[in-house]
């Protein structure tokens, strides 16, 4: 299968799990981010495959896209800041070389792709994968855009993700969870604007789960032209922060001060409380909780250099 961006955040835990599945793996990444180094672990790996190489290529992924049955599109410039510092080059990844790619295809292909569920945007009632969508920023209007290609084909799955925290190869600390984690243990202080937003979030690990879940051959039949949101929980950010702010005073955080900000917003204004019912009804179970992952956050936090980051 090919993986494109299996060098980022969710891949960089994929690509090992999906070659102890047995899985013969094919990456594509440019390592835009200095994260040449996050699938080291897997060059021994007679089934693992890496190309440097853009996505924006057409002479690149022509090939790529007819010799995979299986394609997982990661790659993405992700987030609402990202693209709003960069909008020409975000078109160009998340949106142009996704229908590039789409138009590559042969029928029979088999897609999943994770997704937003930024594109849910503010509502106030809860909202579930048929509900409408909202997509303020760039980033959740070009990725709902990719989401209507991707579900014109009849083997494609979209799995639209909750806010990801926990730690991978290619650490992210842009995330939420992730930077209110690291706030706590360097600042022990966080200023907080839109404290009543609400997120939903889920592991990386469990994205992963996931992922490998939907290729199981007693899933695909059932899952297949399906959405699905992906998240284990939700809380405020408000919430969230109160509950580092508790875990974190039992695992040597003695001073975690939240101070709410009157002015700050936040770019693609999600404020949602999201359903998830759908995945597990189809048979997944999660393994990973919030209260858990804040507590691995902290303990890896005390390994990790957090100038060395990758946004």
């Amino acid at each position: 299968m090919l993986v494109t961006g299996g060098a980022g955040y969710i891949g960089a835990l994929l690509v090992p799990a999906l070659l102890k599945e047995g899985y013969d793996v094919t990456v594509v990444d440019n390592f835009m981010h200095r994260n040449n180094n996050s699938l080291l672990s897997c060059a021994y790996h007679p089934n693992f495959n890496v190309i440097q190489g853009d996505i924006r290529s057409r002479r690149i992924m022509e090939p790529l896209i007819d010799y995979h049955k299986v394609i997982i599109p990661l790659a993405a410039m992700v987030g609402a800041m990202a693209c709003d510092d960069d909008p020409i080059q975000a078109n160009e990844i998340n949106y142009i070389s996704n229908e590039q790619m789409f138009s590559l295809a042969k029928d029979g292909q088999r897609f999943i792709m994770p997704t937003t569920n930024s594109s849910y945007g503010k509502s106030d009632t809860p909202v579930d994968e048929d509900s409408p969508q909202h997509p303020v920023s760039q980033y959740a209007k070009e990725k709902l855009y990719i989401e209507n290609l991707l579900m014109q084909r009849k083997e494609a799955i979209s799995l639209r993700l909750a806010s990801l925290y926990g730690f991978s190869p290619r650490m992210r600390t842009d995330l939420l969870l992730n930077n209110i984690v690291l706030r706590a243990k360097t600042d022990g202080f966080i200023s907080l604007f839109e404290g009543g937003a609400m997120r939903d979030f889920v592991h990386v690990r469990d994205v992963v789960r996931a992922i490998i879940f939907c290729l199981g051959e007693a899933n695909w039949p059932k899952m297949k032209g399906e959405i699905y949101n992906v998240g284990e929980i939700n809380r405020t950010k408000r919430e969230v922060c109160g509950m580092v702010q508790y875990i974190g005073s039992k695992h040597n955080i003695e001073k975690f001060l939240i101070s709410e900000a009157d002015s700050g917003k936040d770019q693609d204004r999600r404020d949602a409380y999201i359903k998830h019912e759908k995945l597990v009804k189809a048979g997944f179970v999660y393994m990973y909780c919030i209260a858990d992952g804040i507590k691995e956050l902290i303990k890896g936090y005390r390994m990790y250099d957090a100038s060395e980051a990758n946004f």
